[in-house]
């Protein structure tokens, strides 16, 4: 991909901002945060599945499926195995003890967050191998609905399959969620120079009825946590992502955007730890939205932190 798109990077960076208030705790009565998570911070993972999509599909191009799928998994499986080795010892603390179960947790539901890059993995192989066809995109279009239906906002509707759904989180992601929404973001890609009618008016009409939908869906569901999938998240990311694509925005250096970005994500398990340690540690009585926000400002300054170390070894250069 020749141009650099930073507007598209700046979108990575507002949702990095924006996604750690889904991991951590706030006052449930406050409205602004709740908004912020459901209606804002829950479009942050389909975004980056989408970009993802977008520039493994440029990548392709440029040299062939073979080439990319190797640089693109080696680069995200050193990131997954590192970080996922950084935060082992946490996770055996927090488990008490090595066993079968925590094993099993590790390989099919990836904690500390982690289960984006698995997904990722997961997901690029089809990405990159399987021979664009109707039958395909007719597939996958059914994978979303159905893990729409199954696994993700519409469980209450339908039921769900729950041992499916609680065992085999990263691979459900991977299937459901995170393949079609690179196939959004390829989309993007491939039909980047093609006008489409009324363009500037159908982004705001599906923002609209995506507002809709999530207020719907919320009404009906006590854990919003499984609320991560909606049925016109393909639709609505493919008009965003291109409309970001056009902004007309310059810059000489996007590759830092890029990994504070990174690492925002890498540091939220990590800075939402030491946060814990710390609260539980000092014994001071605050309000849960006090706690949260010194939680949030831990996760930013671990994500500083790590930044910063990227710029100065070449390690963590490789890792974030």
């Amino acid at each position: 991909m020749k141009k650099d798109y930073a507007a598209i990077d700046f979108g990575r960076l507002a949702f990095a901002l924006l996604i750690p208030f889904l991991h951590i705790d706030f006052d449930e009565s406050n409205v602004f945060i709740a908004f912020l998570q459901q209606y804002i911070s829950r479009l942050g993972v389909p975004y980056f599945f989408c970009v993802s999509g977008m520039f493994l599909r440029s990548r392709i191009e440029s040299v062939c499926p073979k080439d990319a799928f190797k640089s693109y998994i080696h680069r995200t499986a050193v990131m997954f195995c590192c970080w996922l080795a950084v935060y082992l010892p946490i996770l055996l603390n927090e488990n008490g003890q090595l066993s079968i179960g925590f094993v099993q947790q590790v390989l099919f539901r990836t904690p500390a967050y982690l289960w984006f890059l698995g997904a990722l993995m997961l997901a690029s192989i089809p990405f990159c191998f399987i021979k664009r066809t109707k039958l395909f995109y007719l597939g996958v279009g059914g994978a979303y609905l159905l893990g729409t239906l199954i696994s993700g906002s519409y469980q209450w509707l339908t039921g769900g399959i729950s041992v499916y759904n609680h065992m085999f989180l990263t691979s459900r992601n991977a299937l459901f969620f995170a393949l079609p929404m690179m196939i959004v973001g390829e989309l993007v890609y491939v039909f980047r120079e093609t006008k489409i009618r009324f363009e500037r008016t159908i982004l705001p009409c599906l923002f609209l009825a995506l507002v809709c939908e999530i207020f719907i869906v919320r009404n009906h569901v006590s854990n919003t946590s499984d609320t991560s999938m909606y049925i016109l998240f393909p639709p609505f990311f493919f008009f965003f992502t291109r409309f970001l694509m056009r902004i007309p925005l310059k810059m000489n250096n996007t590759r830092s955007i890029r990994k504070l970005s990174s690492a925002l994500y890498v540091g939220q398990y990590g800075g939402i730890c030491i946060a814990g340690a710390i609260l539980n540690g000092a014994g001071i009585a605050l309000t849960s939205n006090m706690k949260g926000w010194f939680t949030y400002l831990c996760v930013l300054l671990i994500a500083l932190l790590l930044f910063l170390l990227s710029k100065k070894i070449k390690l963590m250069r490789n890792v974030i």
